[in-house]
Parts: structure tokens; sequence; C-alpha cells
């Protein structure tokens, strides 16, 4: 049921902030395929760093950018995965009351073009 509501959320979101080039996938992300690689990728409660680059990694192959949402503490436990074929992009401070430390950290590869920090 939780699920049911932070999906409705999301399109809610969407929807009234007008975003018109965005699709809300409520999946774990080992179990879909997107048939567009150029894409931007937000996931959140999605584990270690190196579990989301593994998951993902099709799509950062073909360009796309991975945005996570996590702790600075996080941040520095990146591992192998990253520093193979991957890098930073950006981070990003996110202020919120009840969790001050979190961060938004873009990933993406190190083979493609990728935006400014």
């Amino acid at each position: 049921a939780s699920d049911v509501y932070k999906r409705q959320f999301l399109f809610r979101t969407v929807h009234e902030l007008g975003l018109t080039n965005v699709e809300v996938i409520s999946e774990r992300m080992e179990n879909f395929f997107l048939k567009k690689t150029d894409v931007e990728i937000i996931a959140r409660a999605f584990g270690d760093i190196d579990r989301a680059i593994s998951t993902s990694s099709y799509y950062l192959d073909r360009g796309a950018l991975l945005r996570l949402m996590k702790t600075n503490s996080q941040k520095q436990k990146i591992g192998k995965k990253l520093s193979k074929k991957y890098q930073i992009i950006s981070t990003e401070n996110i202020y919120s009351e009840l969790r001050s430390q979190n961060i938004l950290i873009t990933v993406g590869s190190k083979c493609n073009k990728q935006e400014g920090n």
C-alpha cells in the first residue's frame, strides 16, 4: 500500500511542477528495461552506491546519469565500481529539517561527456 502512495505522490508532484519529460517508474531497477538509454535515473533507498551503479550500469554505459540521495558519510564509502568506469559528476547539498546531511550525488561514465560540477 505504501508503494501506491509513493507513486501517487510522484505523479502528483510531476503534474504540479508541470514536468513534461518525466516517467515515474515504481519498480525495482533490476526488474525493468527502458528502450531509451540517454536518461537520468533518480533513485532513493537503493542501498549502497556500488549496488546502485551495478544495477544501472547498462544505462550508465550508454550515457545515462544516475542521481542518488545519500548522506555525506555514505559518499565516503564509494568503492571499486565507481573508480573503474564511473565518476562523480556533481554533488549537491539537499536541506531537509529531518536530515540535514543529505546530498544528491550524480554519477556518470568516465567515457561519456557529462555535465560540469
